[in-house]
């Protein structure tokens, strides 16, 4: 019978992380909960690391000192993103807020992801 609730519970996290996974063509302002990496020499955070969701965001170069304290760490911050992008890297155009740092919560399987907070037109 716990097998069972076990199988319900796996069920509903894989459906739920991949609720938070945004469409490609959506340009908006996302609540991002990531980590922060060194890539090719530059900053970026990763979102889903080191799975078959696995989201690497590019930030501009103005950007990568205000994620410099954050090197290594689990992050979370607002951007935005307003062009098209391929559903597993994008290029923020700008940070809205303040980064923060935070603790995972691996029983939580909305701890790590990507939230669309409002939707914005595309660039081309």
């Amino acid at each position: 019978m716990n097998f069972n609730y076990l199988l319900l519970f796996f069920y509903v996290s894989l459906a739920s992380a991949e609720s938070m996974r945004p469409s490609p063509a959506d340009c908006g302002e996302y609540k991002v909960n990531g980590m922060v990496r060194l890539i090719d020499e530059r900053i970026k955070i990763v979102v889903h690391e080191k799975s078959r969701s696995e989201i690497i965001l590019d930030f501009e170069l103005p950007d990568q000192p205000r994620l410099t304290p954050f090197f290594d760490r689990p992050i979370a911050l607002s951007v935005v993103l307003n062009t098209k992008w391929n559903g597993t890297r994008g290029k923020v155009s700008s940070i809205t807020g303040d980064p923060e740092s935070r603790i995972p919560d691996p029983l939580n399987p909305q701890d790590t992801g990507f939230k669309l907070i409002k939707t914005l037109s595309c660039v081309k």
